[in-house]
């Protein structure tokens, strides 16, 4: 890794770590033995293995090498390996910034320590650097290296959450979405928006700003084809979008939204896909929320509609605003 450029290359080095368990430091001396020669223009060296740490650590690191271990994976989480190798790597590229001390207890951040091993999953699925490491690191002073590993990190931690959290292998996931890139994205959608047809022209502005900020949304008006059996397409949509916007505006709830709810809070078990109850600016107080989405973080457009714009964004795609709210 240079200060300029983050690049990832398979070595060709033969590593065998011949004892039941690694043991520190001799099992990473004998490695880093076996790859000196191709590691002395890298930064970083991981061996990935299903060996057990004795000290039941994922992994550790001695110089350049770190082995990471992938024993028991199965018994900690139903995502594959693949996705724990990006989340890892991540997490040992944070060590080249300026951050706190990693938390004790599971937050999500790809800076928690992770005592409890099952852990891991939620930290694949979040795959974000929490607010409180964000703005740590924005009081800091990054060098040119420290900015590289932050870009990595997050080039990294987007795609690895989007794809955990629809319960997909982060490398089948790549290759669809370049395969859609190449393809064109006219059937891809970001969000589905949930509204009460009265709210129409507030929910239709929020839906125009967010295409200029590079979101497609999926509204019905614009995508309902005429002729066609509408509730099929909208069943369709509801399975493969996610996450899901809910608008609560001056005309309470439509007679379809108690329905699309169900079926995106069935989504949010099975896919981890976020709901985000939203208050439109038309609405005169904070509506009473279904009972299952009170638990969820909402946004409210009536004081100011452009944090609103930015707390949904950051709901939809996990990029937290750069500009910051008092």
């Amino acid at each position: 890794m240079t200060d300029d450029d983050f690049n990832v290359s398979i070595g060709r080095s033969v590593v065998n770590i011949k004892a039941r368990s690694i043991k520190y430091p001799s099992s990473h001396q004998a490695v880093s033995q076996a790859v000196a020669e191709e590691i002395k223009t890298a930064d970083i060296a991981i061996v990935i293995t299903r060996t057990p740490y004795e000290n039941n650590y994922f992994y550790e690191a001695m110089g350049k090498v770190t082995i990471l271990s992938f024993y028991a994976w199965n018994q900690l989480t139903t995502l594959p390996m693949e996705n724990g190798v990006l989340f890892f790597l991540a997490s040992i590229l944070r060590y080249n910034l300026p951050l706190p001390d990693p938390h004790d207890l599971t937050t999500g951040c790809v800076n928690d320590f992770l005592w409890d091993k099952t852990a891991v999953d939620l930290g694949m699925r979040s795959a974000s650097l929490c607010p409180t490491c964000q703005e740590y690191l924005a009081r800091q002073k990054l060098t040119s290296a420290a900015l590289t590993s932050l870009r990595a990190i997050e080039e990294i931690l987007e795609p690895l959450g989007s794809a955990s959290r629809a319960d997909k292998n982060v490398l089948d996931y790549l290759n669809f979405e370049s395969s859609s890139t190449r393809q064109g994205s006219a059937n891809r959608f970001d969000v589905f928006l949930c509204h009460n047809s009265k709210d129409k022209p507030a929910v239709r502005r929020i839906a125009r700003s967010l295409e200029t900020r590079k979101i497609r949304p999926w509204l019905d008006e614009d995508q309902l084809r005429p002729g066609l059996a509408w509730q099929v397409d909208l069943e369709d949509q509801i399975a493969q979008i996610g996450p899901y916007i809910v608008f609560f505006g001056s005309s309470g709830m439509g007679p379809w939204q108690e329905m699309e709810i169900r079926s995106f809070l069935l989504e949010f078990v099975n896919r981890k896909c976020p709901v985000i109850p939203t208050i439109l600016p038309e609405a005169s107080s904070v509506p009473e929320l279904p009972v299952f989405l009170r638990q969820m973080m909402w946004v409210d457009f009536r004081e100011d509609s452009e944090r609103g714009l930015d707390l949904l964004i950051w709901g939809i795609t996990g990029k937290r605003p750069r500009r910051r709210y008092v």
